[in-house]
């Protein structure tokens, strides 16, 4: 028998964020999958770009690094004491992803150009969402194409000033920025 809910002992963020990376090489979607967990987010979308580090050989493939991934989160969950585990789906195409998202209310694309800058967002979220969808890219960045598409969809493109920064940093630091803006990280 149920006799009451129990809260965790430390609350979630109230920020609904879904991290969209670039597929990167080596162990840095690892790193991105942790850090990011730490911080909050409550889903992450591995993304086939243009200008992507790797590709994925097969479904076999793709299935042994979902397996990793989620077990790095379960783990990145427990150790700051988070209430829940984001959700990691498969990887999507560029495409693929700008259409799945379409129904969320703000959606960033974060490039190293053609963007507004961060102070240029909305110092509260519209309306009575609380979701927001970050996409960042790979190590290549973006080509003039995905940023037209992303635009024509609806995506707001932003820069984080004049360093370009390694995908993994990126993600980490606009996971970062984003919980200060709109979630628990004040």
């Amino acid at each position: 028998n149920i006799l009451e809910e129990v809260n965790p002992a430390r609350p979630e963020s109230f920020l609904q964020l879904t991290l969209a990376v670039a597929l990167l090489k080596s162990d840095k979607f690892d790193l991105v999958v942790q850090k990011t967990t730490e911080l909050g987010v409550v889903r992450l979308v591995p993304v086939m770009t243009r200008l992507a580090d790797i590709k994925l050989k097969d479904e076999s493939d793709s299935n042994k690094r979902l397996v990793r991934w989620r077990r790095i989160a379960l783990e990145a969950a427990k150790q700051s004491g988070r209430a829940l585990v984001p959700e990691i789906g498969a990887p999507l195409s560029f495409s693929e992803l700008i259409a799945a998202e379409a129904s969320t209310d703000l959606r960033f694309l974060f490039s190293e150009r053609d963007g507004l800058s961060l102070s240029s967002l909305p110092t509260e979220m519209p309306g009575e969402s609380n979701e927001i969808t970050a996409l960042i890219g790979s190590e290549g960045g973006w080509t003039d194409v995905e940023l037209k598409e992303a635009k024509a969809a609806g995506w707001i493109v932003i820069t984080l000033g004049g360093r370009t920064l390694r995908a993994e940093t990126a993600a980490i630091a606009v996971t970062t920025l984003l919980q200060h803006l709109f979630g628990d990280l004040k």
